[in-house]
């Protein structure tokens, strides 16, 4: 019985031990302070060296239970993800200067080369490089210091050297170029005039046309078809593309004079572009258009017919009060109308239609500020969590989650189309939750603040 009360008041000032520690009061010397960084709390002392909380650290070896920041910077005694470009992975290769992280580059000047592939944020060596110029000769390497005619750099290309840079502000090609094999063709806002369909693209090749601005003398730019892909980034054009079963993917570009996009079987992803008065359609493709802009003065200036759309935070302006803007006819079922901000700038209420659809169409969280008394027309859309200006039919308002008012209050400035929410929006908290769009327009996160109910149109009020 004694040997039992022994064991027990072991166990008691065992117990009472650890709970005396743990309110605070002296560490025991074989109790681990911390095992990582992150069990550092106080903001004096939040390094883990050699089990203990420390308030800077001395050496990279001080930051090796510090995840995700390996490295010492001496100077503040801080450990960050890198010191330089030389601590970063290939896919990442710059050192933020104000983050000290690594990520993808931005700008030429941030790579060794002075190369810097946007589209993908990589930097790329001068050895990987064919240079031209609209002046370049039709011999030699194509090196920076000695740049070649654009002919004469595609003869140059190869799987070592995908990528061709036009180091001029103007390139003229006299007839249709064909672009072979894979490779990133990028200027330096390159003004590229030829004939109508400048580029031809072979079976199998995947190009990039970045930084440069396409004027065709009339028609299009070039045709996608099958077993072909392009991409657009920074690319303004007043020449078309069509894709006939192949793939376009297009970001950050502009398309101006009614030169759109015409998809006819394959795949077209649009993001961050504008098409000014300027057209997109779509016959049994696969189209997803985000967060981008459309100005429009007349009928259907976009329109698609079968296939599966996806079509969220984009803003559309109408300047014509009688105008269709968007149609959709038998379009697949999955496809989605989200988040958009449908604008008529007409002084005069009409009869215009904002968009029109078919059931299958999921349509939530859009604003239709369009001055209609019918801004569905009359095809069969199902819109719900969606705000209309007070001039649209009850039959219109009266959705699951739908609201009408003046539209005066629902944007910043209207009249100079700033399409922002104002502070007394409608729009603002009246969205439909759980829908999967973690992002507005402008890639601010939605909803905000994170939890919230999410706004309805284009852009996320903060």
């Amino acid at each position: 019985m004694l040997r039992i009360d022994r064991v027990s008041r072991v166990l008691r000032v065992g117990v009472w031990f650890v709970t005396f520690a743990a309110c605070g009061f002296p560490r025991p010397q074989n109790v681990a302070e911390c095992t990582s960084s992150p069990d550092c709390k106080s903001p004096g002392a939040p390094i883990c060296v050699n089990d203990e909380c420390v308030s800077a650290c001395q050496v990279n070896d001080d930051c090796q239970r510090s995840p995700g920041a390996p490295f010492c910077q001496v100077s503040s005694g801080a450990c960050v993800g890198c010191l330089d470009g030389t601590s970063c992975p290939t896919d990442n290769q710059v050192c933020d200067a104000s983050e000290h992280s690594c990520r993808s580059c931005m700008r030429d000047d941030e790579c060794p080369g002075g190369i810097c592939v946007e589209a993908d944020g990589t930097c790329v060596a001068d050895a990987s490089v064919v240079f031209v110029d609209g002046s370049g000769v039709n011999s030699g390497t194509c090196t920076r210091d000695a740049p070649c005619s654009l002919a004469f750099g595609l003869s140059k290309a190869s799987a070592v050297r995908k990528h061709i840079e036009i180091v001029s502000g103007t390139l003229q090609v006299t007839s249709s170029v064909t672009l072979t094999p894979d490779l990133y063709i990028e200027g330096h806002d390159t003004i590229v005039t030829g004939p109508a369909g400048m580029f031809t693209l072979p079976q199998n090749v995947n190009i990039t046309l970045s930084h440069m601005r396409l004027q065709p003398s009339s028609g299009l730019v070039t045709t996608v078809d099958a077993l072909r892909t392009l991409r657009l980034f920074d690319v303004q054009t007043s020449g078309g593309i069509n894709v006939n079963g192949g793939v376009l993917d297009v970001d950050l570009s502009t398309f101006t004079g009614g030169g759109g996009i015409a998809c006819n079987l394959g795949t077209s992803t649009v993001r961050r572009s504008l098409f000014d008065h300027s057209p997109m359609s779509s016959m049994t493709c696969q189209l997803i258009v985000r967060r981008s802009r459309f100005d429009m003065s007349g009928d259907h200036g976009f329109s698609a017919e079968n296939g599966v759309l996806t079509f969220e935070n984009n803003v559309i302006t109408q300047t014509e009060g009688i105008a269709d803007s968007m149609v959709l006819v038998s379009v697949a079922p999955g496809s989605t109308v989200r988040f958009s901000t449908f604008v008529n700038t007409a002084l005069l209420p009409s009869d215009g239609v904002a968009l029109a659809c078919n059931s299958s169409v999921d349509v939530s969280s859009n604003i239709f500020a369009y001055g209609s008394m019918h801004p569905l027309g009359t095809v069969g859309c199902n819109v719900r969590y969606s705000l209309y200006d007070s001039i649209a039919v009850p039959e219109v308002t009266a959705g699951v989650g739908n609201k009408a008012a003046g539209s005066s209050s629902f944007f910043i400035d209207k009249a100079g189309k700033d399409f922002h929410l104002s502070p007394s929006s409608p729009a603002r908290g009246a969205a439909e939750s759980g829908l999967g769009v973690s992002e507005d327009f402008d890639g601010a996160a939605r909803p905000s603040p994170a939890g919230s109910q999410p706004d309805m149109g284009a852009f996320e009020a903060r």
